[in-house]
């Protein structure tokens, strides 16, 4: 019965989806220490992130109620396409710590499903890979700081982002393109083809 209780979803991707920037996080009232090796504060999993609000039918309450039962919650701030394959690094610089945690690839979570098994997965992933961050600092600082020096510095930027999409860079071909295909491929192949695959703008 597909409005069973027993439906899955599971949410990955980058701080889109991870809720960055909606706190609380995960973890966040934990002492210090306790925060600085939680993969969910470390990847500012929030309580109040986008695919936590969402509700399957036959599944009592919102997805953020159902955690590690019909919710399965990877997303990462941070993240980009080579972070569903690889461990993304997560330093934790305060007060007296310093250290590095590797989240686990996004893509293991699916290891303990069956094919077919998991009936959604909601994800964004991309921005990261083109460096929208720093576009959007340059986009926020370009007319103080930028105004006489370099006035196409924005401009500039922008260009090598959607060349990097394209055709990719000397230091890197695979242009960001085909690496999000390919990860929207990966999934596929680790969910099965029943899964329906939800990707966020």
């Amino acid at each position: 019965d597909i409005s069973s209780e027993n439906r899955i979803m599971v949410s990955m991707g980058d701080s889109y989806s991870s809720g960055e920037g909606v706190e609380p996080f995960y973890y966040q009232g934990e002492s210090e220490q306790k925060r600085s090796t939680n993969p969910d504060f470390l990847a500012h999993r929030s309580e109040n992130s986008w695919p936590g609000q969402l509700k399957l039918n036959g599944v009592s309450n919102a997805m953020k109620n159902n955690r590690n039962n019909n919710w399965y919650f990877v997303a990462a701030s941070g993240a980009e396409t080579k972070d569903f394959q690889g461990r993304q690094i997560k330093d934790y610089s305060r007060n007296d710590i310093g250290i590095c945690v590797d989240l686990e690839p996004q893509l293991k979570v699916f290891a303990q499903f069956e094919k077919n098994e998991v009936d959604f997965v909601t994800m964004t992933i991309g921005g990261n890979d083109v460096g929208f961050g720093k576009i959007i600092a340059n986009a926020v600082t370009s007319s103080k700081n930028h105004k006489f020096t370099n006035p196409c510095s924005l401009a500039d930027q922008l260009n090598n982002a959607w060349e990097k999409y394209y055709k990719g860079t000397k230091k890197d071909p695979v242009c960001t393109k085909d690496k999000i295909q390919q990860a929207y491929k990966d999934v596929r192949s680790s969910t099965g083809d029943e899964t329906s695959i939800i990707v966020a703008g």
